[in-house]
């Protein structure tokens, strides 16, 4: 079998050596070429076939954004953005990922051999998800302007409305959980959604949403109240477990021991709603790579929660929902149009 052909793009030497002793190490990808500016990488993208991109966006003669535009436009290719960790990076990688990037991974920490590992694992997992997701973007695309209706889908509308709802995603969740929130009624129930991003960008996520949004959207803060018309977006590098007083439910947040490898945890989530909620809550699994959030859906679905995952067909990487799926704690698979009109009519 041929190795994943990358090309990775940075003005940075030293990032692009890093990076590139990185992907190398993984016997199934290569880097077939280095670029230190965007006008380069389109030379070297027509004559190395690059099968995946890691893309910096912040680099002369070109900005990695208006790159991005580009080759979208013209040449689309699975894209990575390996991004600094500043307001303004965080900003321009979420843009990036409302124009077609799958992925924002952080520029490696080589101050200790144990971050180094942490953010190599990272990034040879998410080139490789990238490259086996590259033919279904036209697919994703579509889909979520389509309507499918499913037996299962009609027996689920007649079911009661939750006090709140949970969501899980990662690869490609961004870009869905947009679309989704884009659609909710502004006085809906609360949401609170776990999305694997670095620290930093989830607030810019949250910030952008808001600014677009009917409901309120927010990155959550420690005891954030969950409440009618508000969608909370966990912070990168923190749990989200959920709490009960006699107010209501709120969320406290956690720097303890990753889980699945993630901070927020899908899991830590899930597994915390279906403590305090039980029946009461929604649980839904997104698009994402790995299995977080598989064994809390299950958790949920024992306490009585009503539990979606999303389709194989519209999902960009069909890894979380499919192992919930496969264990057992997804009542529902549906497509992302039935699930926006389902939480609609459940409002």
């Amino acid at each position: 079998m041929s190795k994943i052909k990358v090309l990775v793009i940075d003005d940075s030497a030293l990032t692009r050596s890093v990076l590139g002793s990185i992907i190398n190490m993984d016997n199934k990808i290569e880097v077939v070429g280095t670029a230190i500016d965007p006008i380069i990488a389109i030379k070297k993208i027509q004559s190395l076939k690059p099968d995946v991109i890691t893309l910096d966006l912040f680099m002369p003669r070109m900005d990695g954004l208006t790159f991005l535009k580009k080759i979208m436009r013209t040449r689309p290719l699975p894209v990575i953005v390996i991004s600094g960790n500043t307001p303004k990076a965080s900003l321009n990688a979420i843009k990036a990922l409302e124009h077609g990037a799958l992925e924002i991974i952080e520029k490696p920490d080589i101050s200790t051999p144990e971050k180094l590992k942490e953010v190599s694992e990272k990034i040879c997992e998410a080139i490789k998800m990238a490259y086996e997701s590259k033919e279904k973007q036209e697919i994703v695309n579509t889909f979520i302007n389509t309507v499918e209706v499913k037996r299962q889908y009609i027996k689920l509308n007649n079911s009661p409305s939750s006090a709140f709802y949970v969501i899980g995603s990662s690869t490609g969740g961004p870009d869905l959980l947009k679309k989704i929130l884009l659609k909710i009624e502004s006085n809906h129930s609360g949401i609170v959604i776990a999305q694997h991003m670095p620290a930093m960008f989830t607030k810019s996520f949250a910030s952008r949403l808001n600014r677009e949004c009917s409901m309120e959207v927010v990155e959550a803060q420690q005891n954030e109240r969950i409440e009618k018309g508000k969608a909370i977006i966990l912070p990168g590098d923190y749990h989200g477990i959920i709490e009960q007083d006699h107010h209501g439910y709120y969320i406290t947040l956690s720097q303890a021991e990753k889980v699945n490898r993630h901070r927020p945890s899908v899991d830590v989530l899930f597994n915390s709603a279906a403590k305090v909620a039980g029946n009461k809550v929604t649980g839904i699994i997104l698009t994402g790579m790995g299995d977080d959030g598989a064994k809390g859906l299950l958790n949920l679905y024992e306490k009585g929660a009503k539990t979606i995952a999303q389709d194989e067909q519209s999902s960009v990487v069909f890894g979380m929902p499919k192992r919930a799926i496969a264990l057992g704690g997804a009542m529902y698979v549906l497509t992302p149009n039935q699930i926006i009109d389902w939480i609609n009519k459940k409002n």
